[in-house]
């Protein structure tokens, strides 16, 4: 198990870093991953997505192409 810590440094960048249960650093998120932009999870990364809800998206078919090979690739 794992969460998600922003992160501000003294230079003003912030960063989005992955701790483990026992609050210790595993690494930096990369910015630019994907982020869902609508719905009740809107702006969580997709691999933060819960199951359920990904596979109710890929049945839906108004889910964009590109939306849709994202998910399927997680």
């Amino acid at each position: 198990m794992y969460f998600y810590k922003k992160v501000e440094f003294k230079n003003g960048i912030t960063q989005i870093g992955v701790y483990d249960k026992n609050d210790k650093w595993i690494k930096w998120k990369a910015q630019d991953e994907p982020k869902i932009y609508f719905g009740i999870h809107k702006g969580k990364y997709l691999d933060e997505l819960p199951n359920e809800y990904v596979e109710w998206l890929l049945e839906q078919p108004w889910i964009r192409n590109n939306l849709r090979n994202k998910l399927l690739n997680l």
